[in-house]
């Protein structure tokens, strides 16, 4: 069974950077005076082309070119710019759910192939099919990948709140590369409230003290931006005639509506609200939410949950070599320290098992009869040989409860508790817009 948890939103995935991302194929005009322009050829004829040219990520230029203008025009084929649609559809180092698999194989790759069966990007089209099947069965098996290593089924379902927490700090971490602040404190709201014992949670508080204070100076720029606009409308209606005055009234009031229904919405699911330009409300509610958040964190107990990761990594490895009064004695001393801390209950769950085991295994093996060693024999003569005396019945125990094999299960026990449980800051700085 798949760990269904397991599951970043696609939008997460691509800042993830499942895949490297490829600059998208765009069509080029090149002018008479040799400058090459990117972008998309909209629309041409015999005197004309219409181009579309990015300006940002999210704002587009339209511009119109007479053919006296243009030396030459190169376009991208179609296949070609489908092909570049697909550069998240292939395998990253996290692993997706089946759904998403599913989505991504037949929604996407082989709707490719169906559309253009004789791509010079088939072989490759192919080849990422395969892989993503590959993984798909993987997962329905119930392994979980993260950073490019695969899980075994039964430790990622014992670590699942881990992996979980884990899942969801990546995509904190990207979208604070996007500089998307609400989505990024958003994202640790979610660790905070189903991941109370992670240590991705560590990691998270530590990169919100680091997010705080920048998105604090974007919203103040922000603000001051949104008064100005504010004045300007205000200053623009003084100067339309009364009879056009109203529907301009009453379509502001109908944007400001929809504004806040989004913040509303937001707020419902427990999320940061986005950032919206111009409605002031809104930023001055984030403004508020970051200050009383920048308080609440500086409260976490950072320096005790380090320390209690750092006794738990130490119990994990006297788990390890069977040490397990003193691997106790660290635990009891990582619970004073944080008692949410996840590791303290997979390594009792290691050292129960391992006691029960030992335990079973010396009551499996027979003790020797005092009588037996008490006797001295006495030579007869002539005495037949005797017969050899059966051998005392012994205990079945299945392989995977032999304290050699539970041993070993501690040794991986305690590998994770160090590659998973150890918490490491965060040291890159948001940068400002």
């Amino acid at each position: 069974m798949h760990l269904s948890l397991l599951r970043i939103p696609p939008v997460a995935l691509a800042l993830l950077g499942v895949t490297a991302l490829t600059k998208l194929s765009a069509d080029s005009v090149v002018l008479q005076g040799g400058e090459r322009i990117e972008g998309r050829v909209v629309s041409q004829d015999a005197d004309h082309i219409t181009f579309e040219v990015r300006v940002t990520d999210s704002i587009f230029e339209t511009r119109h070119f007479n053919r006296s203008e243009i030396r030459t025009v190169e376009i991208t084929p179609e296949w070609q710019r489908a092909f570049d649609a697909l550069s998240d559809a292939t395998p990253g180092p996290l692993s997706r759910t089946p759904q998403d698999y599913a989505a991504l194989i037949d929604g996407r790759l082989k709707a490719y192939l169906t559309a253009f069966p004789t791509s010079p990007k088939k072989k490759e089209i192919e080849t990422r099919i395969a892989a993503l099947q590959e993984e798909a069965a993987r997962v329905e098996a119930g392994e979980v990948k993260l950073d490019g290593q695969w899980i075994p089924a039964g430790e990622a379902t014992k670590r699942r709140a881990e992996l979980v927490a884990e899942f969801a700090f990546r995509e904190m971490r990207a979208r604070t590369e996007q500089k998307d602040w609400s989505g990024a404190l958003s994202t640790l709201a979610r660790i905070e409230k189903e991941s109370p014992g992670s240590r991705a949670l560590l990691n998270a508080a530590d990169l919100a003290r680091q997010i705080l204070p920048v998105f604090r100076q974007d919203l103040l720029r922000a603000l001051d931006a949104a008064k100005r606009q504010q004045a300007q409308w205000e200053e623009g209606l003084a100067l339309t005639p009364e009879h056009r005055r109203q529907p301009l009234v009453d379509a502001r009031k109908r944007e400001e509506a929809e504004y806040a229904a989004r913040v509303a919405e937001a707020e419902a699911a427990g999320a940061w609200p986005p950032l919206i330009p111009g409605y002031t409300a809104g930023i001055e509610k984030l403004i508020d939410r970051v200050q009383k958040d920048s308080e609440r964190i500086a409260t976490i107990p950072v320096a005790r949950m380090r320390e209690s990761l750092r006794l738990t990594e130490e119990a994990g490895a006297l788990v390890a070599r069977k040490e397990l009064d003193a691997a106790e004695a660290l635990l009891a001393k990582a619970e004073t320290a944080w008692k949410e801390n996840n590791a303290i209950v997979l390594l009792r769950e290691a050292i129960a098992a391992i006691r029960t085991t030992d335990a079973a295994a010396a009551a499996a093996t027979p003790s020797p009869s005092p009588a037996a060693e008490a006797a001295t024999p006495t030579p007869a003569a002539a005495a037949p040989a005797a017969s050899p005396a059966p051998a005392a019945p012994t205990v079945s125990v299945p392989f995977y409860k032999k304290p050699p094999v539970i041993v070993g299960i501690a040794v991986v026990l305690a590998a994770a508790v160090g590659s998973l449980f150890v918490s490491k800051p965060q040291r890159r700085q948001p940068e400002h817009h």
